[in-house]
């Protein structure tokens, strides 16, 4: 029965890389999770995040995955039947999906201890398809579940799809949402979507960066930052649950365990926030956050009056522009 299990973050296999040895070993005889960043199609374009179909069973061969989270906002790229068709195919190579709105969580079984993972997305990472686990502020639903998960298992991860792609902090709502979700008796928070590290808060890992994403159209603007990850690793020992990091790279050819010199981001996923930070987060957050035209959710009736509405206007303009933008490089090539 296997000791260990692993978190990694956004992953997809449009493009399959060659996984270094020491990371395929590493991985060998864990329980493997990760955030499953797109759809099955038998016709993948570089203009989208479409997987073909043996892009799957690399998954599983090259990475040891048996559990894949599709509460995010790619997986319904590809419509309703191709995410059907997805369940399907991973169903078939022994892969467990979760995250959706029928099967929001996964138990299983380590060294005697009984696991929980509860994902969900939130809505403001574009995710909106009601087949998910979704959260828009209120977390009723979310604490709902944890409430009914924790019942089951002895240690409760919750793995949320959040915040705001490729900020280098979470929101003060992400930051209020982490404590709630914390006291209402998750273990540990494995955050994954911004495609940045972002710093921890005990035991919130807001964002651990991504794993693997192809280079094409829909990541072309992407800086040279989320080629850097890390995976998170629960050892379980004589009841006792252990925490890790290990820090990995990514290029378009290529994924493995990071080496000191090329990890050259601070270990931040290792040490908390100061706590004189987090008590006034949200002054801090607007100095000194990356995005500036996303509004600051906070949490508060100011979201539901002006951000959200705002927020859909920016989703649904930005949807037309990057729609744009593929149909020209369609027919470019």
């Amino acid at each position: 029965m296997p000791d260990e299990v692993v978190l990694l973050s956004d992953i997809n296999f449009q493009k399959v890389p060659k996984v270094d040895q020491e990371l395929r070993e590493f991985l060998r005889g864990k329980i493997v999770i990760a955030n499953l960043e797109g759809y099955i199609t038998d016709n993948p374009t570089s203009t989208d995040l479409g997987m073909p179909n043996d892009s799957v069973k690399k998954l599983r061969d090259l990475l040891n995955i048996r559990y894949v989270s599709l509460a995010n906002n790619h997986t319904l790229d590809g419509g309703l039947d191709r995410f059907r068709k997805m369940e399907e195919v991973l169903q078939s190579e022994g892969i467990i999906c979760f995250g959706t709105r029928e099967k929001p969580y996964v138990i299983f079984e380590v060294s005697g201890k009984k696991i929980g993972v509860l994902a969900f997305a939130w809505r403001f990472t574009g995710a909106k398809a009601r087949e998910l686990n979704l959260c828009w502020i209120s977390l009723k639903k979310i604490i709902e579940q944890v409430n009914e998960l924790k019942l089951k298992t002895d240690y409760l991860i919750v793995y949320p799809h959040w915040g705001i792609d490729l900020e280098i902090l979470p929101t003060p709502w992400q930051v209020k949402a982490a404590d709630k979700i914390i006291d209402a008796g998750a273990h540990l928070i494995v955050g994954h979507h911004a495609h940045e590290i972002q710093p921890r808060n005990g035991s919130a890992f807001y964002s651990i960066g991504n794993t693997y994403l192809p280079k094409n159209a829909v990541t072309s603007y992407y800086p040279d930052s989320v080629s850097k990850g890390f995976l998170v690793s629960l050892m379980v020992k004589d009841s006792l649950v252990s925490l890790s990091t290990i820090p990995t790279i990514f290029s378009s050819s290529k994924l493995k365990i990071s080496s000191n010199q090329e990890f050259s981001t601070p270990c931040i996923t290792c040490s908390d926030f100061p706590q004189e930070v987090l008590k006034n987060y949200t002054s801090y957050y607007r100095r000194k956050r990356v995005k500036r035209v996303v509004p600051v959710f906070t949490g508060n009736f100011a979201d539901y009056l002006y951000r959200i509405p705002y927020m859909i206007a920016l989703e649904s303009l930005a949807t037309m522009f990057i729609g744009f933008l593929r149909r020209n490089r369609s027919k470019d090539s």
